[in-house]
């Protein structure tokens, strides 16, 4: 009798485990990227941006993310505002997705990148300053 307990119990457990591994594959999430533009720096960054926005859109193309977009942040508004944009980048697939994230892009780099802007890529820190990070986060 023990052991038909035992093994009910183990094929319960089994089922759950498959379940929720399941809905963690299925899962959107979105990671937003807080940027403050440095001053007087806003068309090279944005020009810096569409640079990204090429990778961006391998990656897609690649299935590691679903979506990649720039935001601009009109308000709150001011000197002292925090951040002025944001980047959300879309994922599918919960935790497994998030951790091919970081994959070395060199090899992307090489062929999309076009040398007159690469420049602008190697850049970035000079544009703006990377304020801070959300992830992941369920919408």
């Amino acid at each position: 009798m023990k052991s038909i307990k035992f093994f009910s119990l183990l094929i319960a457990f089994m089922a759950t485990s498959f379940s929720l591994s399941a809905q963690d594959n299925d899962q959107i999430w979105h990671i937003v990227d807080y940027m403050k533009v440095k001053p007087g720096m806003t068309e090279e960054y944005l020009e810096c941006e569409k640079v990204w926005k090429i990778l961006h859109a391998e990656r897609v193309k690649k299935g590691i993310i679903v979506d990649w977009q720039l935001l601009r942040v009109r308000f709150p508004a001011g000197a002292n505002t925090e951040y002025d944009y944001v980047t959300v980048t879309t994922i599918k697939g919960g935790w497994q997705a998030y951790g091919k994230l970081d994959a070395d892009w060199s090899e992307d780099y090489a062929k999309l990148i076009p040398k007159d802007k690469m420049t602008l890529v190697e850049n970035t820190e000079n544009y703006r300053t990377f304020v801070k990070s959300k992830a992941p986060a369920r919408w």
